[in-house]
């Protein structure tokens, strides 16, 4: 899901090397300094944001509990280690830049692991939405189960650490190939390789995309048919009421999980393709190219931001706290001007925590007819 880029502090140490009037090098570096620089912006930026839904999902998962927030929690750790990874990988060139020789461990890091960690987390990400996906699948369809099964912690960490596993196995391949070693471009026409990054490629995105959308759409049909029985007042009436609360929670959860979906694909099967027809020519001066690339990697990090707002528009409950959360350090300093706390978000009892799986009997047997 990261653009390998061949452009490397080592332009910078062999730019001294080059002839002074050689503008095509200088026009390389300014093109790169601006990449970087838009990168590191954008990683700041984006990891900024997510700590603040980082915030909330503590928050709420502090008050309530549930294997819902457990994953989105999992999901925002992840955007912020993958920013992160960002942020760092720009240093070492903006440091060139300034003369400062990078060596050590962030070079290491930076040529030999990088692709390798921030591609993992990438790939962790697109699955543990799956899982998400999957959990509300679940929910709406077989209820006595979920009950029973989806709340353990220890069910939640295998799956998470599931998720963890298929990125690192798809993604083995850039330890091998080593993006950044002189061998690189002699490697990429090997038949072992074009095999490996076929399938690994096709796991990653393909697959992952796909899973999506089979799970969203049945989740889909499924509030559909829910809605269909609310209109004709339902198959057993007196639950009705009963079940209004758990209804829109799985409405709201599905209609999440297909814009989750709809996003994956139009943002990151792109991405795909290009991880299989990779081309390290692709990586020169050309402004057109240097401005194409600021614009995928910026879309790297926007979309990892563009799912926090979707729940976030959708969800009330994370909405009325994320109000809270932005608001309480404003009126912590104005409460000496006689200014009011902000309230806090209102949450259920504790015994209706556990949406949608702490339903009563008469819900679980509708939503499971």
């Amino acid at each position: 899901m990261a653009f390998v880029d061949s452009y490397t502090s080592l332009e910078f140490t062999n730019h001294s090397l080059l002839s002074e009037d050689n503008s095509t090098s200088v026009q390389m570096s300014d093109m790169l300094h601006t990449r970087r620089l838009v990168e590191l912006s954008s990683a700041l930026i984006g990891g900024l944001i997510s700590t603040v839904d980082l915030s909330v999902l503590v928050y709420l998962q502090y008050k309530r509990k549930g294997a819902a927030v457990d994953f989105l929690l999992t999901i925002s750790v992840i955007s912020i280690l993958i920013l992160l990874c960002y942020g760092m990988f720009c240093l070492p060139d903006l440091l060139c830049w300034l003369g400062i020789e990078c060596e050590g461990v962030l070079r290491f890091w930076h040529d030999n692991l990088w692709m390798f960690t921030v591609n993992t987390l990438f790939c962790a990400y697109g699955y543990l939405i799956i899982v998400l996906i999957i959990d509300r699948y679940i929910a709406m369809h077989h209820p006595f189960f979920y009950r029973a099964t989806s709340f353990r912690s220890r069910i939640r960490i295998w799956c998470i650490l599931a998720c963890l596993l298929i990125g690192a196995l798809c993604n083995v391949k850039w330890l091998i190939l080593k993006p950044y070693s002189k061998d690189f471009e002699a490697r990429l026409t090997t038949t072992w390789y074009k095999a490996l990054n076929g399938i690994s490629c096709i796991i990653q995105y393909f697959v992952c995309g796909l899973l999506m959308m089979w799970f969203s759409y049945k989740n889909y049909q499924k509030s559909c048919e829910i809605n269909r029985d609310q209109e004709r007042g339902g198959k057993l009436g007196i639950i009705q009421t009963s079940t209004d609360q758990g209804q829109r929670a799985h409405e709201i959860v599905a209609r999440i999980c297909v814009i989750f979906t709809v996003t994956y694909i139009i943002l990151n099967w792109p991405y795909g393709i290009y991880d299989y027809i990779l081309d390290p020519k692709l990586n020169n001066d050309n402004h057109f190219i240097g401005v194409l690339f600021i614009l995928i990697n910026f879309n790297q990090a926007l979309y990892l931001q563009v799912n926090l707002f979707i729940f976030s528009y959708s969800s009330r409950l994370y909405r009325s706290t994320l109000i809270y959360i932005l608001k309480y350090p404003f009126f912590t300093i104005g409460k000496c001007f006689g200014f009011q706390k902000p309230s806090q978000p209102e949450l259920r009892p504790a015994h209706e925590l556990r949406e949608p799986a702490m339903i009563d009997l008469f819900a679980m047997l509708y939503y499971s007819s």
